[in-house]
């Protein structure tokens, strides 16, 4: 873990998270080479500073699942608290910049990710403590980072057993894709 080689801002429909697997003379022991977590901003200033957040459910419309890697690859997906450098640009430092220590939702499968509706997280205490914090700042943005708990967050390897450029993640659409609602 740690900081990434490389940053891009997502098309209106790109991987929410992923991790690709490549083996052959560069990856010669079948390891993960490509790992794509997301950061998502949500600017509250209009909000409140005296409002209480009673819930918050941060939802993700997926439109496929990607599960050929191999070996039982299992991930459970969630929302931790996320500190990019800037808020209206993304860059490669921001890859390190969630933070695992404890999510602030409710995590779902990989199976339970739907590819036909919204999949709903719903904010724990702490999470809903992070958004209020948020919302009294100066500027008001919510700042989530959305990984996998199972092997990311725990900074874990997964046993791959996989032949060459296999990928295992959630692909989605964003909020500016036509007929997002």
């Amino acid at each position: 873990r740690g900081a990434g080689t490389n940053n891009g801002t997502a098309s209106a429909s790109s991987d929410f998270w992923e991790l690709r697997v490549d083996t052959g003379a560069t990856y010669p022991n079948a390891t993960y080479n490509d790992l794509v977590r997301s950061i998502f901003l949500f600017d509250f200033s209009s909000v409140a500073t005296t409002d209480t957040i009673d819930a918050f459910v941060e939802s993700l419309r997926g439109t496929s699942k990607i599960d050929n890697v191999g070996g039982g690859i299992a991930p459970t997906y969630n929302f931790y608290k996320s500190t990019p450098a800037s808020n209206t640009t993304i860059a490669s430092a921001d890859f390190g910049q969630i933070d695992f220590a404890s999510p602030i939702a409710t995590g779902v499968t990989h199976a339970n990710v739907s590819t036909t509706a919204y999949t709903d997280w719903t904010f724990t205490a702490a999470g809903r403590t992070h958004v209020e914090t948020a919302i009294d700042s100066v500027s008001g943005i919510v700042k989530t980072g959305f990984a996998d708990a199972t092997y990311d967050a725990a900074n874990s390897e997964p046993n791959v057993t996989t032949s060459n450029n296999q990928e295992t993640g959630v692909i989605g659409d964003y909020a500016d894709t036509a007929g997002t609602g």
